[in-house]
């Protein structure tokens, strides 16, 4: 929480720092370009214990303290200014700028709190139980799931599942997505394939897998045991066993950089 009120002192300084002025949207900083340089903003200015990023960025030594943040992220210092001022002249294009900064952050906060991992190596994310066995018409659980993202990667749901030959469910399947809250009331998503389950007098392994980039998702939501709701006052049986689930997250493989 302390963080968000961080960066709460950081948005009203900029409202109250720059000026409004006529700028158009094409002479600013494009936004996929702006949330990062906004995050090194943040974090270098965190390293001199000043929590207000957008007033003072460039009040101490600006020229040498951000000109290599400025190269990094090629831009330069008047564009920023530009942006700055763009953006503090129009409240809700702040907001949504507001929002995807929040959540770059608070992934960075959770990685940071992690134990650290070798990169590339498989984490399983799937902390509820694993083993599950639904009988009978009163049986109506999809066994729904929520679970806070790590960052970009690779994820991969799995199960071992058994369709009896006498389940009566409709079009029963395994559904997952990532999900932010956005100004919509339903969030944005972003649907993994969906995987239909079989029946079947054996186990059968189900997987799905979806690659997250640098997209500002924070939750892998879906059901292990999706299917179409009845008609209603229709009795229907459910008969299946469920085994193994698994979330499995493997991260984006850091790219180290070789001298010349």
């Amino acid at each position: 929480m302390k963080q968000r009120g961080i960066i709460l002192l950081m948005l009203i300084a900029l409202v109250f720092a720059c000026r409004p002025d006529r700028i158009r949207k094409a002479d600013t900083i494009p936004e996929k370009k702006l949330i990062p340089l906004l995050v090194d903003i943040y974090l270098l200015q965190g390293s001199f214990h000043s929590p207000v990023v957008f007033r003072n960025y460039g009040g101490i030594d600006s020229t040498a303290l951000f000109g290599n943040l400025f190269e990094k992220h090629r831009v330069t210092r008047e564009e920023l200014d530009r942006t700055l001022d763009y953006y503090s002249a129009r409240p809700d294009k702040l907001e949504k700028i507001y929002q995807k900064l929040l959540v770059q952050l608070t992934q960075l906060e959770t990685k940071l709190q992690e134990p650290d991992t070798e990169s590339g190596e498989p984490v399983n994310l799937w902390n509820q139980q694993r083993k599950w066995s639904l009988t009978g018409d009163e049986a109506v659980s999809t066994l729904p799931f929520v679970i806070p993202l790590k960052g970009p990667g690779t994820y991969t749901i799995q199960v071992r599942l058994r369709l009896h030959d006498d389940d009566q469910s409709v079009n029963p399947r395994l559904t997952a997505y990532f999900w932010y809250k956005d100004d919509t009331p339903l969030g944005k998503r972003s649907d993994f394939p969906v995987r239909q389950y079989q029946k079947s007098s054996r186990m059968i392994t189900y997987s799905v897998s979806k690659n997250l980039g640098d997209e500002p998702y924070t939750h892998l939501r879906g059901n292990i045991l999706d299917y179409d709701p009845p008609e209603e006052g229709v009795n229907w049986n459910r008969h299946v066993d469920i085994e193994d689930i698994s979330v499995t997250y493997t991260p984006k493989s850091i790219r180290k950089l070789q001298p010349n």
